[in-house]
Formats: structure tokens, sequence, C-alpha cells
């Protein structure tokens, strides 16, 4: 689950990314729920923009893909791969 304009301690809209891993009941769940929280690493990077999970490597588990649209450290639009194998 994508936060992109959550704040992350200091930082003013880092963004966040919430991962649960299913199956996942139909219902309510809080951030604290989630099994990995991956928040931005600077103001304005708005990272969990946008996001993908499929198996970029194909190494046959699923990777998370998650965009961070602005203020990254290099002033660019990224991506950043966490490979299923981590998982």
């Amino acid at each position: 689950v994508g936060a992109a304009g959550i704040d992350s301690g200091s930082y003013s809209d880092a963004g966040a990314a919430f991962v649960f891993f299913g199956p996942i009941s139909s219902g309510s769940y809080l951030t604290s729920d989630a099994e990995a929280t991956i928040t931005g690493n600077n103001s304005d990077e708005y990272r969990a923009s946008a996001g993908a999970i499929l198996d970029i490597d194909n190494d046959g588990d699923n990777d998370l893909l998650i965009g961070a649209y602005s203020g990254a450290e290099n002033g660019d639009n990224n991506i950043i791969v966490f490979s299923g194998s981590d998982f």
C-alpha cells in the first residue's frame, strides 16, 4: 500500500510503502499491521507514488518495485527494486 505524501521522521512528504503478505482477507488494516514498512529518505521524495509486484529478474520470486518521483538523492525519478528472494 503506497502513502506518497506521508511524513517520515523529520522528512516531510517522504512517502512510505506498507507491505502486506497475502493472502489477505477483506476488511480494514492499519499501517502498523504491515509486515514491512519502506520509507523515503528525503523530504518531498514521495516514495511509493507507484508500486508493482512482478518477477523482474525471472528467478521465480515476485519482486517489489516502488517509485519515487521527486526529491530523491540525485534529484531524478527513481524505481527502487526489492528482490523477492529477500522476503
